[in-house]
């Protein structure tokens, strides 16, 4: 009955003049909040012109529980909407205007994808390309041209395809996951891939690996065409996207020593400079939440060249917002509707 409400709600306030004066409203308070909770006098005008940065991943023509993404003509809706009403601007112009101390729109928006998949050009690019409109993928260099995948796509994979009915993992607390069903693999995958996120990069790509060997999956098919290649980067370089640095082999990077940290950082931007011939300006983090960077990565970032970094911390920013701690939200949301409002509340409450 709660999403039901919702649901209704949302679809009441996207129809009505409702959702244009929240987002006139928007542009000039937002939710006056103290350690998280609401504080008199609950609306604080804006010290300055705010801009939302949304992350995207995967776009998809068909659903696949294993592989998320959002439906392409749906991510169609999302950005004429943005078009419509927002002024949608490539992220390094908004850095490079507050760092030179000129406005920005009070309804800046910009859009990014991570990891560097293949549909970003195939189902992406050509809606950004008619709408005109700027973006930037957040390239994972090892994985371009077929050179390697995620190893979360590789689990995800490898669960979904194996023969085995059943899967033994963990070390301490091992686990027995039946695997007769989509449902039971779905349960499998998702619990295996939130124990892994937390644990040390090699020892990850270890347990991988073992995992791999355990459910006899060795030929990862057409999930090597997942990625995309540089002869396709350059074609959408072209055509004004704009192209950032996300490690070598996607790493938590607290997680490393600073050397190592240091390398995955600077080896990407480095190989995309090579490729494209130009200055990379722009960093994000692998995973991208609090605990996933700290101040001596945010300092290597700026020595290395970068101008600004983003994570995937919710909130709105701000010329007064660390430039290398920006923070960025995805709006994973079934209908446009949905996508419209809880954007709006996003920028209200900051």
């Amino acid at each position: 009955m709660h999403q039901s409400l919702r649901s209704i709600l949302t679809q009441v306030c996207f129809r009505s003049g409702l959702l244009y004066g929240l987002q006139r409203l928007g542009d000039r308070v937002h939710l006056h909040r103290r350690h998280g909770r609401l504080e008199f006098p609950y609306l604080t005008n804006w010290r300055a012109p705010g801009f939302q940065i949304l992350t995207y991943h995967r776009l998809t023509k068909r659903r696949d529980p294993f592989f998320a993404g959002i439906d392409v003509e749906l991510f169609k809706q999302q950005v004429g909407f943005l078009v419509r009403n927002y002024a949608v601007m490539d992220l390094a112009e908004i850095v490079r205007r507050l760092d030179d101390g000129q406005a920005i729109p009070r309804n800046a928006v910009a859009l990014t994808f991570d990891d560097g998949y293949r549909d970003n050009y195939e189902l992406a690019f050509p809606i950004l390309e008619s709408f005109q409109i700027p973006a930037t993928v957040f390239l994972t260099t090892g994985f371009v041209n077929r050179e390697g995948l995620l190893w979360n796509d590789k689990i995800s994979y490898a669960v979904k395809h194996t023969r085995k009915k059943c899967l033994t993992f963990g070390c301490q607390d091992t686990v027995h996951f039946p695997l007769h069903t989509v449902g039971e693999r779905l349960v499998a995958t998702r619990t295996i891939l939130f124990q892994l996120l937390h644990d040390p990069h090699a020892w990850k790509l270890a347990l991988t690996d073992a995992l791999l060997k355990d459910l006899d999956v060795h030929d990862f098919g057409d999930l090597w065409d997942s990625m995309l290649t540089w002869d396709q980067i350059r074609r959408m370089k072209a055509k004004g996207i704009r192209f950032g640095a996300h490690t070598v082999t996607h790493p938590i990077l607290s997680r490393l020593p600073l050397e190592e940290a240091r390398r995955e950082i600077l080896e990407s931007k480095e190989a995309i400079e090579a490729e494209l011939n130009e200055p990379v300006e722009l960093f994000a983090f692998p995973v991208g939440r609090a605990a996933d960077f700290n101040s001596n990565l945010k300092k290597t970032v700026s020595e290395l060249g970068f101008r600004a970094a983003v994570t995937t911390i919710f909130g709105t920013n701000t010329g007064e917002t660390d430039r290398f701690q920006l923070r960025r939200v995805g709006l994973d949301e079934p209908d446009l509707a949905s996508f419209a409002v809880k954007h709006c509340w996003y920028k209200l409450v900051m």
